[in-house]
Formats: structure tokens, sequence, C-alpha cells
């Protein structure tokens, strides 16, 4: 087994030598850049190699959820716990629409 490589092969010589390619990867953790007409389409590089690099992105799913459960905890430190008790939904939302009219009715005078 070698060192690993970092190499750059046309399409052309990926596809001709693919077996090669995928066996450098696997054994040797080589990273292959395929280009296509000088131009970069692709890099080849292990699964391992692939999960390490990504492992520190936050699915977006799980980002939301996150933010969320800060929102709550802040809003609960801040305000305490009953103070959006009776809270009405709807007639906030209902209020900022009549506001947003009376602004556009406004800029239409």
């Amino acid at each position: 087994m070698g060192a690993p490589m970092e190499r750059t092969l046309s399409a052309t010589e990926a596809r001709v030598h693919f077996g090669e390619v995928l066996d450098g990867v696997a054994q040797r953790g080589d990273i292959v850049f395929v280009e296509r007409m000088g131009n970069l389409q692709a890099v080849i590089v292990s699964p391992e190699m692939w999960k390490h690099s990504h492992q520190h992105e936050e699915d977006k799913w799980d980002k939301a959820e996150r933010l969320m459960r800060e929102s709550h905890e802040y809003f609960l430190q801040r305000y305490g716990p009953d103070h959006f008790a009776n809270f009405d939904v709807d007639a906030e939302i209902d209020a900022g629409w009549e506001e947003r009219a009376r602004e556009i009715d406004g800029l239409l005078r």
C-alpha cells in the first residue's frame, strides 16, 4: 500500500482506468480530480473521506429544531413561562395584516 495521492485525470483517462482509480481511492485513500476539456467536473474520494469532510455539517431539520429550542429557551428565560400563556396568535396576525394594509394604503395616496 503506498501513500495517498492527489491526481488529476481527464474524463477519458478516468473512464479507461476506472478500476485502477477505484483501487487507489479505496486502498490508499487517493483523491482523484476528473476534468473535461480542462474544467473540473468531479472529485472521487473514499466514503470515509466524504463522511469525514461532512461530519460537521448539520442536517437542515436538525438545525431548525436546534434553533427552535434555543429560541424557546431564550424567551422562557427572558419573559418567564407565563408571559405568552394568553397570547392570541390569530389576533396578532390580523393586527399585522391591518397595519400592513394601512402602510400600503398610505403609499398609494
